[in-house]
């Protein structure tokens, strides 16, 4: 529906009642980064990387916001993590076309 901001007003309630739990974090950076605002998204989705390292779905989302921002170094480390972690991954395809493109910017 569009309402990514009024969402994220949602998770962020969610994030300070369980802090803790990573796909509050998860949400609240997926909801900020789909209303365009990948600099604030990138704290809840790095924050749900360190609460779920495990997790594919906060990489993905935080290399994108990543990757908004120019900032290509992260974004290739988050990726490349996706690819150690999930080499089957359902967007693997995306995720090296991605990192060719990225290619070796230090930015």
């Amino acid at each position: 529906m569009d309402r990514h901001l009024e969402a994220a007003d949602y998770y962020e309630q969610a994030v300070s009642v369980s802090p803790r739990v990573w796909d509050a974090h998860f949400e609240l950076g997926t909801a900020l980064l789909r209303a365009g605002e990948a600099e604030r998204a990138l704290r809840p989705l790095e924050e749900s990387i360190r609460l779920a390292p495990e997790r594919t779905e906060p990489l993905f989302n935080a290399a994108l916001a990543n990757v908004k921002l120019g900032k290509h170094k992260r974004a290739r480390e988050l990726f490349s993590g996706i690819m150690r972690n999930s080499p089957d991954n359902p967007q693997a395809d995306k995720i090296r076309l991605w990192l060719s493109e990225i290619g070796t910017e230090q930015k």
